[in-house]
């Protein structure tokens, strides 16, 4: 699309636009870029920020990631057994509470 239609359509969609903050974001990505001539989120990670950045990057690089998939099921896999340790204990509760009455019930019986 040569230039003076690119004007005219990215024009087009601003004034139908109806997300005041996505038109203000839209705005201030836009300004910043005419302003400075860099439009680069890594310009503003501090130093630390950076660090972890490159360091997640070479870990991607070299293999050492984990999948979706293998989130998911380590994450469920701790709220399954979390839940049955739960559901153990309220067992033992209940099971306790059925036993004490049942000797409360003995004992007025004896």
């Amino acid at each position: 699309m040569e230039t003076t239609a690119l004007r005219q359509e990215f024009h087009k969609l601003i004034d139908e636009f109806k997300d005041e903050n996505v038109l203000e974001d839209f705005y201030v990505a836009l300004h910043d870029y005419s302003q400075h001539k860099k439009l680069d989120i890594v310009d503003e990670l501090t130093e630390s920020q950076k660090q972890h950045l490159i360091q997640s990057i070479e870990q991607g690089k070299s293999g050492k990631t984990i999948s979706h998939e293998q989130v998911l099921k380590k994450k469920t896999k701790g709220k399954i057994s979390s839940m049955r340790g739960k559901l153990h204990i309220q067992n033992i509760r209940g099971i306790d509470q059925q036993l004490q009455l049942l000797r409360s019930e003995w004992e007025r019986s004896i």
